[in-house]
């Protein structure tokens, strides 16, 4: 486990340098590191070190102080590259109800690790840089990487004050211990922001650095599901938005975590037996 200190945002003390969207110039991706595809939009803030992030088919260089805007349903990195060291990054997840963010540290190792006291933030937030970064995804491409430092500096600089003002105010109380609704909370955002891929136990355990009897009791004992429960429902919700993206059974069996598109339908199969799912699944699922 990771604590969180307002050191880390020594980078943007001055501004954000730059930001990055899905049209931003970048090496072809030649490598065949499998995309991620997110129903969610996702903000990464660079705070040490740099990488060549894949976004949209192409490798773009970025270092601390920079920006990565990720759309929904956009072709990026699904996990990080094995050649990934000394990083630190801060990750907004803008889920359909709720904004929430995460730290991740990769060591001189390779090491991932991350902290699990996630900030959830108010919807207006959100739905400020929504409003916004749609606006920007009307103009041009061409216009779009021109201008995305100037539309988007600006709420994504708000997304920074009110994180730093959230960390100042914890340290005003004397930095209370989180409890075990903000800890669930974190792990509810990993299991989301992944769509319950790698998300057992074991890997949950690895990068929370808490026990899995912990994350398992302090989980159900909340929000009355297990974690298996939990990852189902999120994997309900992707499958539901992957019909309408016309994703196919293959892709969408890699996003879930299955080795195999039979071993998606298969994992279908049981959960329909326990539920009715609607026609539309059901056969999509049989192709």
């Amino acid at each position: 486990m990771m604590t969180f200190d307002p050191t880390m945002l020594a980078a943007f003390d001055n501004g954000i340098e730059k930001i990055h969207c899905k049209h931003s110039p970048g090496k072809v991706q030649t490598d065949n590191r499998p995309p991620g595809l997110h129903q969610h939009r996702e903000i990464l803030f660079v705070l040490q070190g740099e990488c060549d992030f894949p976004l949209n088919r192409r490798l773009i260089p970025v270092r601390a102080g920079q920006v990565v805007l990720i759309d929904s349903w956009l072709a990026h990195c699904a996990r990080y590259s094995p050649s990934d060291r000394n990083l630190l990054c801060l990750w907004f997840y803008l889920f359909l109800s709720r904004l929430v963010t995460v730290i991740h540290r990769v060591d001189a190792f390779g090491k991932i690790s991350g902290a699990t006291e996630m900030v959830e933030f108010p919807f207006d937030l959100s739905m400020t840089v929504n409003r916004r970064w749609d606006e920007l995804n009307h103009l041009p491409p061409d216009d779009v990487a021109a201008n995305v430092n100037h539309f988007m500096n600006a709420p994504l600089q708000m997304l920074l004050d009110e994180y730093r003002l959230r960390f100042w105010k914890k340290a005003q109380n004397n930095g209370r211990h989180e409890d075990s609704l903000d800890f669930v909370s974190a792990v509810q955002g990993i299991i989301e922001a992944n769509n319950g891929r790698g998300c057992s136990l074991e890997e949950l355990e690895k990068f929370t650095g808490f026990s899995r009897f912990y994350i398992s009791h302090a989980f159900k004992k909340t929000l009355g599901l297990t974690i298996g429960e939990y990852i189902d429902r999120c994997r309900m919700i992707f499958l539901e938005s992957a019909l309408k993206q016309g994703l196919s059974h293959k892709q969408v069996a890699f996003e879930l975590g299955f080795s195999s598109s039979s071993s998606l339908s298969t994992w279908f199969r049981r959960c329909r037996q326990r539920k009715n799912k609607s026609p539309r699944q059901s056969e999509y699922i049989s192709q």
